[in-house]
Parts: C-alpha cells; structure tokens; sequence
C-alpha cells in the first residue's frame, strides 16, 4: 500500500465549512448564497502539514494559490517551510 504522499498542498488559503459532501459542482453556501467558511487559521492548518510530516506520512509540504502577503505571513511562524507555492497562470 501507500506509504506516504511525495508532496501534500493546501489548496486555497481559506477553508471552506465541512459538510461531509463532495465540493463538486460548489462549494457551501448558505441560505442567501454566500460561501460559508470555516473557522481554522491558516497557522493551525500548517501546523497540520507539519505534523504530517513528522509523522512521516508525507515527505515535502507546500500551499497552492498563495499571494506573497499570505507567503510572507506563513513564513513568519512555519516550522517547515513550503517546498512550492502552485499558481495557475
């Protein structure tokens, strides 16, 4: 079986409220249309990465879609750094 993940990303800088359904075709909106997220920091999810890492389920982290305030900001307090920073062009 798998032993761990090469490279793991937080796709978006934000998290969206679970719901235990598939993203697809949406995201969570509420009753008037507005996303709804969820109350984690950014901090706390990177801390999470890391763990993963020190567990040895994945071997490198990094964030997708990051502006380089978000980069400066993680890079602040990360422990690990991001190996890479995806962007769609």
């Amino acid at each position: 079986g798998l032993q761990y993940l090469d490279l793991y990303l937080v796709h978006w800088p934000l998290a969206f409220r679970h719901t235990g359904q598939d993203l697809q075709p949406d995201v969570p909106r509420d009753d008037r249309g507005i996303v709804e997220s969820a109350k984690v920091s950014l901090q706390e999810t990177w801390a999470a990465m890391e763990a993963l890492v020190d567990e040895g389920l994945v071997r490198s982290v990094g964030v997708s879609n990051y502006s380089t305030v978000e980069l400066s900001d993680l890079l602040a307090y990360c422990r690990i750094p991001p190996a890479v920073n995806q962007v769609e062009c």
